[in-house]
């Protein structure tokens, strides 16, 4: 194992964010461009135990992380991942100055103020800004639910469905509000709350400026200026701009129509979700 005193500086290709075939090599070889440093303690294991042989993608060497002792192929993976130690997000947005460890995670934020949704679903045409919103948008169509639940069977479409659900049979809620003491099984619960206290509305209507604290919400506003109603009674084919505003039109009338298209309609509102 070679260990790296101090800080070395090397250089790599582009600023790429993502695993690529980025390398470094001997000084007298020549290297790619862009600084990476490595913090202090930072090793490098390799088949060979010699200071000038540097390990390369496809030699057997992997750099090691000093601090969790997570193993990479790439020094430019390494160096992202490093960030979640330093606390360093040197990607900020210019719209509300949120930063991010990388470039990827700024550009996808970016479309929640352009307003680009470059993801098309193929059975209902609804555009989103990401590809993993997509994939379990089209579940609602094929009623796939590969998330199960391995205490009392039930399936989700969204793995932090599952994650929420989860918390029921455990009682685990890790993500506490530093404000409250309430906790949470996911942070991301955690953040929508800790917006209660602060005030913070950060999703803005384009239309009347109105503002909200959470995206779904502003979602469901919108459809007010649009009049979408994606939500559909399969009995009287009423539309509903809220789910919730569906279930309980079917909760009404379940008792006014036969048990098999009750059951029906159970189905249907469950699909929706």
């Amino acid at each position: 194992m070679i260990n790296l005193e101090g800080h070395m500086s090397v250089e790599l290709g582009n600023d790429h964010d993502s695993d690529s075939d980025d390398f470094y090599q001997d000084d007298n070889v020549g290297v790619k461009r862009d600084e990476l440093e490595l913090c202090e303690g930072s090793t490098l294991e390799s088949k060979s135990q010699e200071p000038s042989q540097v390990p390369k993608p496809g030699d057997g060497g992997r750099i090691k992380c000093p601090q969790c002792e997570r193993t990479f192929n790439h020094m430019s993976t390494f160096r992202v991942h490093r960030r979640h130690h330093t606390g360093e997000r040197p990607y900020t947005c210019e719209f509300c100055q949120k930063s991010f460890i990388e470039k990827t995670l700024l550009n996808r934020h970016m479309r929640t103020h352009t307003g680009v949704k470059p993801y098309q679903c193929t059975h209902c045409s609804k555009c989103f800004t990401q590809s993993g919103s997509l994939k379990s948008h089209v579940r609602l169509h094929t009623g796939e639910r590969p998330f199960k639940c391995s205490d009392c069977g039930k399936a989700f479409n969204r793995q932090t469905s599952l994650t929420m659900h989860g918390a029921t049979h455990s009682g685990v809620k890790p993500f506490n509000c530093t404000e409250c003491g309430k906790g949470f099984p996911i942070k991301s619960s955690l953040k929508k709350h800790l917006r209660t206290h602060t005030g913070e509305k950060p999703y803005q209507c384009d239309v009347c400026q109105a503002s909200f604290t959470q995206s779904s919400t502003l979602k469901e506003h919108k459809r007010l200026h649009t009049g979408e109603r994606p939500y559909v009674c399969p009995v009287c084919n009423e539309g509903f701009i809220r789910r919730r505003e569906l279930n309980k039109h079917v909760c009404k009338g379940l008792g006014q129509v036969d048990p098999h298209t009750a059951n029906a309609i159970e189905g249907h509102t469950s699909k929706a979700d």
